[in-house]
């Protein structure tokens, strides 16, 4: 069941939403408001991993529990710097390296979460997120564009 729990989790965070092989064409206010709710669902997530403290989370080390701690911490940072800046009117390349960066650490967090099983409540704010880092990755990666990944669903 954990391995079905991770093997879901993954997909929805990652799995890409249409088959084109270019980027979207850039929409400040679109992508602005997209990093607005991941801000906010980064921010749910966060918080439902420490409100969680009988959390049940199989096989998982207090290593594991600080690492996975950390890169959601810093998941919420990385959310609440691409929202302010692209609020405060930055575009692709000034926010580019922030997203990249921002992936980067969701792909760490995936690697933390594998093998780990967690309360319904915090797979559900996992997701959540996850569907907005979907709905925000064609701006910023042509290669989001080119269809699902095997065991992926789409929108």
């Amino acid at each position: 069941m954990r391995a079905t729990v991770s093997a879901l989790f993954l997909s929805l965070l990652l799995a890409p939403l249409v088959s084109r092989a270019e980027l979207a064409a850039w929409d400040q206010d679109r992508v602005t408001g997209l990093a607005k709710e991941l801000k906010e669902k980064s921010d749910s997530l966060y918080d439902t991993y420490y409100k969680l403290e009988n959390a049940t989370i199989g096989g998982a080390g207090a290593g594991s529990t600080l690492a996975l701690k950390d890169q959601l911490r810093r998941i919420k940072e990385q959310t609440h710097h691409l929202a302010a800046a692209l609020e405060n009117g930055k575009g692709r390349p000034e926010t580019e390296g922030t997203y990249k960066n921002l992936n980067e650490l969701v792909h760490d967090a995936q690697e933390s979460i594998r093998g780990m099983f967690t309360e319904n409540d915090l797979l559900a704010a996992a997701m959540a997120a996850g569907d907005v880092l979907r709905r925000i990755a064609p701006y910023y990666d042509a290669k989001a564009n080119e269809g699902p990944v095997s065991g992926a669903s789409s929108p």
